[in-house]
């Protein structure tokens, strides 16, 4: 059902980030309305993220999940990625680092996106989990020249408080079910 609903769940939040977007290069609006809009477009770009979230979830589920390969900077991704860490912990206490422990090609062929939500989904619940401590994350980069590929490993450390048995078992249970 999800999957079939994507047009009509995506275009009034294009309308909304669109119009947005439209009165913000206003010069016209008030300090007040700026602030205002400005939560609008922010709170339409969440729901559009959090509505395609749910939409890949339910191709995943019904085997339809296209990826889209093109190149990107994988530097530049992880640059992004970092600041934003920084950013969700400038209120805390908590330190972050990212440790390149090998090489790696800038330039990689995937799913930018995908990639992107993966490590961002990871290293936004360290941060939003632990209250002292710090959030690591290791890049590893295995290339194999032979077929011109790369495998990254993401390692994510923290000193959160982490998940029970419980909820790791739920939340890897559609990988056992597959």
């Amino acid at each position: 059902f999800l999957a079939q609903m994507s047009h009509d769940l995506r275009s009034p939040l294009h309308v909304v980030l669109g119009g947005s977007e439209i009165l913000l290069e206003r010069q016209s609006l008030t300090p007040r309305n700026r602030a205002m809009v400005s939560q609008i477009k922010a709170a339409g770009k969440t729901l559009l993220s959090e509505v395609n979230e749910i939409l890949d979830f339910s191709k995943l589920e019904a085997g339809r999940l296209e990826l889209n390969e093109a190149p990107y900077s994988f530097q530049q991704l992880l640059e992004e990625l970092a600041h934003q860490c920084f950013v969700d912990l400038k209120k805390s206490s908590v330190k972050f680092r990212m440790r390149v422990m090998s090489d790696y090609p800038d330039m990689v062929i995937g799913d930018e996106m995908r990639v992107r939500r993966i490590i961002q989904n990871v290293l936004s619940n360290a941060c939003k989990y632990t209250e002292v401590g710090m959030v690591q994350c290791e890049v590893y980069c295995i290339i194999n020249k032979s077929i011109d590929s790369a495998c990254f490993k993401i390692k994510v450390k923290d000193t959160g408080c982490g998940m029970t048995k419980e909820q790791l078992i739920e939340a890897f249970k559609i990988l056992k079910t597959k």
